[in-house]
């Protein structure tokens, strides 16, 4: 799955199992609370220039 914003933050909820996740943002920060697990099948690319990340569990 991927996600852009130019401005604004992006928030992702999802049910708790390992993903890939990669996350950018220039002016925030990110906060990832689910499993993350480089060589999982289900994938994550979220990206933000002004504003914050945040992938939960839901």
């Amino acid at each position: 799955m991927r996600i852009e914003s130019s401005t604004g933050s992006v928030s992702v909820r999802l049910p708790d199992a390992g993903y890939a996740v990669r996350t950018r943002t220039c002016t925030g920060e990110a906060d990832v609370r689910v499993i993350t697990n480089p060589a999982a099948p289900r994938s994550l690319d979220l990206e933000t220039s002004t504003g914050n990340i945040i992938v939960g569990p839901n």
